[in-house]
């Protein structure tokens, strides 16, 4: 279930929406409900929603800078508009927040349950994207030893240059520099080189 947050300034729109929106069904639980946009950023900081869903137009901070400040608080959050007014200069700043829709009231219920459902799509490729972002870190890090062992014989048998093996130390996490150690290599037998 992804967590979701209602921001509406009229409490009979958040009410009439938990009533007539059948959000566990489509996948989300609404995590808490707010009257203005102070209220939502407080709430996003505690409950950390996937989803929020907010009108344009309230008191003390309007949707669209809540939206801003939110994402910055959670740069994963999705935002969905809500708007009484059918302004282009809203729809714009909407998209350039990349809202995940901007719908203009009245919207039907089943409008509103086909946003839902694309909406936790949307979410889903998100988690999966993360999950797999976190998996190839994960196997990174377990990789880290063996990456430094190859690089440091890279060094020893002189298949890297300098410069490349400065840029793989730096991936690797490993320092090359040192005050107090000194490598040298030397080459016996009857292939050595002078």
């Amino acid at each position: 279930m992804y967590k979701l947050i209602l921001v509406d300034d009229e409490a009979e729109i958040r009410q009439g929406l938990k009533e007539i929106i059948p959000f566990e069904s489509l996948g989300f639980t609404v995590a808490g409900e707010a009257g203005d946009g102070m209220e939502a950023l407080r709430l996003c900081e505690s409950v950390e929603p996937d989803l929020m869903i907010t009108d344009i137009r309230m008191p003390l901070m309007d949707g669209l800078t809540l939206c801003r400040k939110a994402k910055a608080i959670l740069p994963m959050l999705q935002c969905i508009i809500l708007s009484g007014y059918d302004d282009f200069d809203f729809a714009k700043q909407a998209i350039e927040l990349k809202t995940m829709s901007y719908l203009l009231k009245p919207i039907s219920s089943s409008e509103f349950k086909e946003m839902l459902v694309k909406a936790r799509e949307t979410l889903d490729e998100e988690f999966k994207k993360r999950k797999n972002l976190d998996q190839l870190r994960v196997h990174f890090q377990e990789s880290l030893p063996v990456l430094r062992e190859a690089l440091l014989v890279s060094l020893l048998t002189g298949n890297v240059q300098p410069q490349e093996a400065l840029v793989k130390a730096a991936k690797y996490q490993m320092t090359l520099s040192s005050k107090h150690s000194v490598v040298a290599l030397f080459r016996t037998g009857e292939n050595a080189d002078g």
